[in-house]
């Protein structure tokens, strides 16, 4: 009876010791992972700044079925000129936005301000008064989001309610212009299409560096037998990151 006792006693101290060795490893385990948010998809230092080269096309309707269209190449420039807190406390990035219509050399002139915050959550910026969320944290493949939640719809940006962002790539390399990334997202921020109205809408954003190709086009026909190559009216942007800073 004292060795079953004893052998009791034995197992059981065993078993106490072998189950602190492994929850400590769990915790050891638990305690030791980090989860990365992926913020460096959406830098925003100050003083930093980016140039895009940037390609559109204007259509506009002249009547008698006869269409205007403008083919332009330029390029846009950002920089975070400065950091400060918002109404609501948040850092928020001023950003000053640059056109020059030359890139040898450079002949910037301002045209807009725009703003752009970094939080816990989100990546938003605004533009043209318009908030959008651009990128949420942290980002995984085919994870969606209202972008443009806060853009208050009127009638001549109707088009722009209700779109559903999602993740089409995440951490993969890209190139543009000869710019090599290692680490890239892409979000499809929209895509429709009928007989008469077409939009889509797409970014990609480099690790450290930021928006490094955005495509946007909205086209209108009524000649539904026509094909998207002699749309009636819209545009279509393109813009290819060409320089930024580290």
């Amino acid at each position: 009876m004292s060795k079953l006792k004893n052998t009791l006693i034995f197992s059981s101290l065993f078993a106490i010791l072998f189950f602190s060795v492994f929850f400590n490893a769990c915790k050891n385990k638990k305690d030791d992972f980090v989860l990365d948010y992926k913020y460096e998809y959406f830098p925003l230092d100050s003083g930093r700044y980016w140039i895009w080269e940037t390609d559109s096309i204007r259509f506009e309707p002249l009547g008698s079925g006869n269409v205007k269209s403008d083919t332009g190449k330029y390029f846009i420039k950002e920089v975070v000129e400065s950091i400060y807190n918002d109404n609501a406390g948040r850092p928020t990035a001023r950003i000053e936005r640059y056109r020059s219509e030359t890139s040898t050399p450079y002949n910037w002139y301002i045209t807009d301000i725009w703003f752009a915050n970094l939080t816990n959550k989100t990546g938003e910026k605004v533009e043209e008064n318009l908030r959008f969320v651009k990128l949420i944290f942290p980002p995984k493949n085919n994870q969606t989001w209202k972008g443009n939640q806060y853009v208050q719809v009127t009638n001549n940006i109707e088009w722009l309610n209700d779109w559903t962002y999602s993740v089409e790539s995440l951490d993969v390399p890209a190139t543009y212009n000869n710019l090599n990334f290692d680490s890239t997202i892409t979000v499809l921020q929209n895509t429709n299409e009928n007989l008469i109205e077409k939009s889509f809408s797409t970014e990609t954003y480099a690790k450290n560096v930021g928006l490094v190709y955005k495509e946007l086009l909205r086209l209108e026909k009524t000649n539904v037998t026509n094909t998207w190559e002699f749309p009636e009216k819209g545009f279509i942007l393109k813009m290819t990151i060409k320089e930024f800073s580290n």
